[in-house]
């Protein structure tokens, strides 16, 4: 998921700093007990966090650009998520697994 972010974007895969400028969150800045651990170990949940910016809280003239730079990679990675969640439920409902979080609403 990141490399599909981080290929379509407008330089982020031209890091220097990190190989095809994706790091491992937890190598960079390791962080214990926080929200993506307790979604991943009581949700079964994957987080992704996306860092669009080297400055923490851009001016507000800036955010179109930052826009512009990220808009492509935002929809390219929303329509895999979406592929890989019908991907999943497709299989799942082929060999009739039960899907727990389906509501039949």
């Amino acid at each position: 998921m990141a490399s599909v972010y981080s290929r379509s974007h407008y330089n982020m895969s031209l890091s220097k700093e990190f190989e095809g400028g994706i790091t491992n969150g937890a190598f960079w800045y390791p962080i214990y007990g926080g929200m993506q651990d307790w979604n991943y170990i009581h949700g079964g949940c994957f987080e992704l966090t996306l860092e669009i910016s080297d400055t923490k809280w851009p001016k507000a003239d800036e955010l179109p650009i930052i826009w512009e730079h990220s808009r492509m990679s935002m929809l390219n990675l929303l329509a895999s998520l979406i592929k890989i969640a019908r991907t999943g439920l497709l299989s799942k409902l082929r060999f009739q697994w039960p899907i727990p979080s389906y509501t039949g609403h």
